[in-house]
């Protein structure tokens, strides 16, 4: 896994114990979701 940069956002949310999504929000509001 990728250190988040100080100014990136990371929010790890789980719908249920096999599903895990990670959410990546840069500079500029910009959103990166993918299912781990």
């Amino acid at each position: 896994m990728i250190a988040p940069l100080e100014s990136q956002s990371v929010n790890v949310k789980s719908n249920n114990a096999n599903n895990w999504y990670l959410t990546i929000i840069d500079d500029h509001g910009n959103y990166i979701s993918d299912k781990i």
